[in-house]
């Protein structure tokens, strides 16, 4: 018992590392909540994600079958796409040869990227509205995603 009050520092400098460590934890909690909500949410998360999460292209490259062209690859990182997919198996988003299969063509890509339609998509986590991301950019991707199918 005297050991135990020996290891919990009751001063002030001891109440502020407490209140740093609880700050913190805070901190991350908030940041994880807002990485899923950026994200659109997931139930369930999946190796994938957390592959893709990590920047770890290698290995998402090693489960789908199908290449992307370097530049593409550039344009989905940059825009932070496969945070959410990948070519050919669902994430938290559709992925991309699911996406082929509707037939939207580039221009209704760009429109669903900056104003996302949740009901084009049931039984997928709501995409975020991304509005930051270059038309131009999303044409180049619809243009390669419609390859395709």
């Amino acid at each position: 018992m005297i050991k135990l009050f020996q290891a919990i520092d009751f001063n002030y400098s001891g109440i502020y590392i407490y209140n740093m460590n609880k700050t913190f934890i805070i901190s991350i909690i908030t940041s994880a909540a807002l990485l899923v909500a950026a994200c659109g949410g997931s139930d369930t998360p999946t190796q994938e994600t957390s592959a893709i999460s990590n920047n770890n292209t290698a290995s998402t490259e090693s489960k789908n079958a199908i290449s992307i062209p370097t530049e593409i690859e550039a344009l989905l990182s940059k825009n932070t796409c496969t945070t959410c997919h990948a070519v050919e198996t669902k994430l938290v988003g559709p992925a991309y040869k699911e996406v082929a299969l509707k037939n939207y063509t580039a221009e209704q890509m760009v429109e669903l990227v900056h104003k996302p339609k949740p009901e084009n998509w049931p039984g997928y986590a709501p995409m975020a509205a991304l509005p930051d991301v270059p038309t131009e950019d999303i044409i180049k991707i619809a243009n390669w995603i419609n390859t395709l199918k």
